[in-house]
């Protein structure tokens, strides 16, 4: 099981990812990060760190370029991908 990430540890992805707040969630041992752009939410989950900050970066890409942000969320392999990151009951 993956232990907590320290305080320096978030504080260095969140200072990666300015357009984003960066969190980790204890409860589903994995970052979240909820974008601070576009009209709808956007979250994205991963276990890991550098896996989320590619996945914010292709989101803001997207959205520099006009491109749609639909609200999605990303997740690693063995979390559940369902709109807005919640499991299935």
């Amino acid at each position: 099981m993956r232990s907590d990430p320290s305080p320096a540890e978030l504080a260095a992805i969140q200072a990666a990812a300015p357009n984003w707040l960066v969190m980790w969630c204890w409860y589903r041992r994995e970052y979240a990060a909820l974008a601070k752009f576009g009209a709808e939410p956007t979250i994205i989950y991963d276990r890991d760190p550098r896996q989320l900050l590619r996945h914010c970066q292709e989101v803001e890409l997207a959205a520099a370029h006009g491109g749609p942000v639909i609200p999605r969320t990303f997740s690693g392999p063995k979390s559940a991908q369902t709109p807005y990151g919640r499991s299935p009951p």
